[in-house]
């Protein structure tokens, strides 16, 4: 009788080591195998040089070579320490209209405070966008 009866398979005594082999046999016959990530081709990675260098996001450059987020980041950072790319940081946000608008109306009157409180913005972020729209 084992100890934890209520299992479906026969759980390893803590002990004796009973039903272990039982246990970990079928596990054998599976060996773990191991998934390769893509090659990039020359013509990819030229591709993605150039994109990158035009300051599109990762998502659209994902999109165009067809290859996942993660695989692209990861070719770019690669490509920066072997130095053909030079890592250019986040890209700032792009100004809607509206908030263009918005500011452009109530920025002279009211001042940076009032603004990024009613845009639900900091008052730093604000003020970039005001110097991004040179008031």
């Amino acid at each position: 009788m084992y100890r934890y009866s209520a299992c479906e398979y026969p759980f390893p005594h803590r002990i004796t080591g009973d039903g272990y082999q039982n246990l970990m046999h079928p596990l054998d016959r599976f060996p773990r195998q191991y998934a390769a990530g893509a090659i990039w081709d020359e013509e990819e990675v030229e591709y993605l040089i150039e994109l990158y260098k035009r300051n599109f996001t990762f998502d659209f450059i994902a999109d165009m070579l067809e290859r996942p987020i993660d695989g692209v980041r990861s070719k770019v950072r690669l490509l920066c320490k072997k130095g053909l790319l030079q890592y250019r940081g986040r890209l700032p946000k792009i100004l809607g209209d509206r908030r263009k608008q918005y500011i452009g109306r109530n920025y002279p009157k009211f001042g940076l405070k009032y603004c990024a409180r009613h845009l639900g913005r900091s008052v730093s972020t604000v003020e970039i966008y005001v110097k991004q729209m040179g008031l």
